[in-house]
């Protein structure tokens, strides 16, 4: 991979997750509880930047 094409992990919703994915946040809440990565409905939270480098390694970079 190029270094341009590297995606620098910065904090994410679920949403801005989603949308890197291109998926809807019902698909990526599948793919993040497949992966243990999923916090509870109506949490609102914003993951790490590790926790989305984890995530990237796991799923792949979008």
């Amino acid at each position: 991979m190029k270094q341009s094409e590297y995606i620098k992990p910065t904090a994410q919703t679920l949403t801005s997750l989603a949308g890197l994915y291109n998926v809807s946040e019902e698909t990526m809440r599948k793919w993040l509880k497949k992966i243990d990565m999923l916090r509870k409905q109506g949490d609102p939270y914003t993951y790490t930047p590790l926790q989305v480098k984890k995530i990237f390694e796991k799923l792949g970079e979008p």
